[in-house]
């Protein structure tokens, strides 16, 4: 009865010392049995070995066909005999693996082929390398003029004749007249991009410089008799500015002869200077309602007085006296802004762009005549005068 290996659990031939599989030593536990596939079993009439008999080179017995372990010795055994006319050995399963193992190595290089080229596919699809094999071209439209062509797509010119035969006044034939009709070439059409149409400038409603003359004003001056030697007349100087020459609001001025209606959003702003001196003088800014020019000795309900330390805003009405100062810092031209906000609210700044800074707001009473005209007074330069209406 054949027996199993405590180690491998294979069948072991009986008398058999090794395990043919593992090579584990079982021993020769029967010895009156004889064991198959021995050197005695395993030749024929002649004596000689078989030709395909496992014969182990180490103690020459001989072994069942696909055991990797002598059962005699318990030594390896080699996958084919090198011993000349010993027999050829059975090939194990290790030796078949060695031989399929290059197809295997063929099928991983063939497979990492195939990842590299698609990742190589993937990103030059990704950065547009491959849009002019597979996307058709685009056309290109430029932004300047775009030509247009009429439906006329021939070209060349195709031309008809016809012949005209031409008499004399005698009855006789003349040479005939060729007529060659030119169909009329195709009609081009450009359309232009819209230009860039800036935005206008809002221009005042009244603006003078001073460039010229005081066509513009009534000049008007008061002598108190004293110092009438002291008073001149309001003059251009050098075409450049309005050189006014009183000590009081009501010695030396000028008012304009177009009216200006106080609403909402008016604006008046001006150029002004006024030098300093021993006299202390100052210079007068008002409007005044009413379509008459005022008289020397009325100013208000609303104005400014400069002098070469601050400016004033004062806005007086019966039993009302309204004033906001700021501290005119420095000698030199300014710009000064009047607005008319909403609610009847003025507001006054000095100065341009970073330089300007709000005086005052100050609300007045809705007033009862809102057409009247601005004056100038006093003492110093004027120049710039600019008045915006909404």
């Amino acid at each position: 009865m054949a027996k199993k290996c405590v180690n491998c659990g294979n069948q072991v031939r009986p008398g058999a010392k090794f395990c043919g599989i593992c090579g584990f030593a079982i021993g020769d536990l029967d010895k009156s049995v004889h064991l198959p596939g021995s050197t005695a079993s395993s030749k024929n009439k002649s004596g000689e070995v078989a030709k395909n008999a496992n014969v182990c080179p180490h103690c020459r017995k001989v072994n069942r066909p696909g055991v990797r372990f002598c059962a005699h010795c318990g030594k390896a055994l080699p996958l084919e005999s090198s011993l000349p006319g010993k027999g050829t050995f059975v090939e194990t399963g290790s030796q078949s693996q060695k031989r399929r193992s290059p197809i295997l190595t063929l099928g991983l290089i063939a497979a990492a082929l195939v990842v590299v080229c698609g990742s190589l596919f993937l990103a030059a699809w990704g950065f547009g390398w491959l849009d002019p094999i597979f996307l058709p071209e685009k056309s290109t439209a430029t932004s300047q003029a775009v030509v247009q062509i009429s439906t006329s797509t021939q070209l060349s010119p195709i031309t008809s004749t016809s012949t005209i035969p031409l008499d004399d006044t005698n009855g006789t034939k003349t040479p005939t007249k060729t007529v060659t009709k030119v169909p009329p070439s195709p009609t081009i059409t450009r359309t232009l991009p819209p230009s860039m149409t800036p935005t206008p400038e809002i221009l005042p409603a009244f603006s003078d410089d001073f460039n010229g003359t005081l066509d513009q004003w009534y000049a008007w001056e008061n002598r108190p008799g004293e110092l009438t030697q002291n008073l001149f007349l309001p003059s251009i100087k050098g075409n450049e500015y309005l050189d006014l020459v009183g000590y009081g609001y009501d010695k030396v001025g000028v008012t304009a002869l177009q009216t200006t209606t106080i609403a909402s959003g008016v604006v008046i702003e001006f150029s002004a200077e006024v030098v300093e001196n021993i006299l202390e003088p100052k210079l007068y800014f008002d409007w005044y309602p009413g379509v008459e020019a005022r008289q020397p000795y009325r100013i208000g309900p609303f104005f400014l007085v400069i002098d070469s330390s601050e400016a004033v805003f004062h806005y007086t009405n019966i039993g009302i006296d309204q004033e906001c100062v700021m501290t005119s810092e420095g000698t030199g031209t300014k710009l000064y802004r009047i607005i008319i906000g909403s609610d009847w609210t003025i507001n006054i700044s000095i100065g341009d762009g970073a330089d300007e800074n709000e005086m005052c707001s100050v609300i007045i009473d809705e007033l009862p005549d809102t057409i009247g005209r601005i004056t100038f007074s006093g003492f110093g330069f004027i120049d710039n005068v600019k008045i915006f209406e909404p």
